[in-house]
């Protein structure tokens, strides 16, 4: 019995070094179950993303950052007041990261996931920032932008201090800004943010009348076999000469890989993404 503790505490060690296990793990390899779901952002979801001071407690709306746990994502479903959070201490955090508590902040910005492709006009106007529950004090306006990185996301910046300028396309509720002087890309003082455990952010979306679901294109909230069906009698009717009896939301729901043609590979797009979640793996348009 002796020799087969031994062994056991042995390969859990030997798992760990080599990064095969979490080093939240007990002795013989099993992860709690008591922790809170990791949530991942989905096309049209907000989410908070923050860097704290020492870029170790990060949310990217993904699930490999500690911050995922319990994370507040909100899907947007059009014009209105939302709100996006992050739990630093969360059951699941704190035992990954044997009770780091997260402290100062490098990066903060809502985030909507494709939000760019799903509706180009929309704006994110921040209203609030608690951290603790406090109010932290905004110095300026935010802007919203379509993020470079992925062209598909908006966001709306509240601390980035490596961007001295606001970026192209930079805009507000009431279209592209052209004074700039009451905006700023560092919208409150970061040295008023210490240790924290909780952060939210308050904020008003607009532009988004026309809201749609990219691959939805019955309009069910729901991305299945029936819209690839949708899609390939869209690209049939087409191909045959024959008009189609569906909305301008409906045909930018069935442009699925967004490239401004509607065809089989859209159909092929959505097939893979229910394939895929189906299957309980990741999956995104």
């Amino acid at each position: 019995m002796k020799q087969t503790r031994k062994a056991i505490i042995f390969c859990t060690t030997a798992a760990l070094g080599m990064g095969l296990m979490p080093m939240y793990a007990d002795a013989v390899g099993r992860v709690p179950t008591d922790y809170e779901d990791k949530v991942t952002a989905e096309s049209g979801d907000a989410y908070l993303a923050i860097a704290d001071g020492a870029w170790y407690a990060q949310y990217w709306g993904d699930d490999d950052s500690v911050l995922s746990y319990d994370a507040g994502v909100v899907p947007i479903t059009g014009n209105g007041n939302y709100t996006v959070s992050v739990n630093g201490a969360s059951v699941g955090m704190q035992k990954e990261t044997e009770n780091y508590i997260p402290t100062g902040a490098s990066f903060l910005s809502v985030i909507v996931k494709d939000g760019a492709a799903l509706y180009p006009d929309m704006a994110i106007t921040v209203t609030g920032i608690r951290v603790n529950g406090e109010e932290i004090p905004m110095t300026a306006k935010n802007c919203t932008y379509s993020d470079t990185s992925t062209a598909a996301d908006m966001r709306g910046t509240i601390y980035d201090p490596y961007a001295d300028t606001l970026p192209e396309g930079a805009h507000d509720a009431s279209g592209l800004i052209t004074d700039s002087s009451a905006y700023s890309m560092q919208i409150i003082d970061a040295s008023l943010i210490g240790a924290w455990t909780s952060v939210e952010v308050n904020f008003t979306i607009s532009g988004a009348e026309n809201f749609f679901l990219l691959g939805d294109v019955d309009g069910d909230s729901a991305i299945a076999i029936s819209d690839a069906t949708e899609i390939l009698t869209i690209y049939a009717r087409r191909a045959a000469g024959m008009t189609v009896s569906h909305t301008e939301q409906q045909l930018k729901s069935a442009d699925a890989d967004r490239n401004g043609t509607i065809d089989i590979a859209d159909a092929s797009a959505v097939l893979t993404y229910y394939a895929k979640k189906a299957a309980g793996l990741d999956a995104a348009l």
